[in-house]
């Protein structure tokens, strides 16, 4: 009588999921752009992708919600922003807008000097 040779069963992996206070010191150690990402993954359940996928159209101050578009199966959802991400995010379109007008600028300023 021959057994089958099976390979051995993993464990069940469980996410690790971070504790608030956890979070908190986290987002401590972070700054700029990246404390903004992050505070959105975590407040919004953004993922990755969707956050870098945001435009300014799809966020909506007046109602404090996102439009998360091409989600996750291909479909259009819609989450919260959180009041503690939109003053900081409202100051990062100012300096995106800010600094983005300077270098238009530099480029047509170059341009002309050719």
């Amino acid at each position: 009588m021959e057994k089958e040779l099976c390979a051995p069963a993993k464990p069940p992996r469980l996410p690790s999921v971070l504790s608030v206070a956890e979070v908190q010191r986290l987002l401590a150690q972070m700054q700029g752009t990246k404390w903004l990402m992050a505070s959105l993954l975590y407040g919004t359940e953004l993922r990755l992708r969707e956050c870098l996928k945001l435009r300014v159209k799809d966020l909506d101050f007046d109602y404090g919600q996102i439009l998360v578009r091409d989600a996750k199966g291909g479909k259009d959802r819609v989450t919260m922003l959180p009041q503690s991400v939109i003053e900081p995010l409202r100051k990062h379109l100012v300096r995106a807008r800010w600094t983005r007008a300077a270098a238009s600028s530099a480029v047509t300023m170059s341009s002309r000097a050719t």
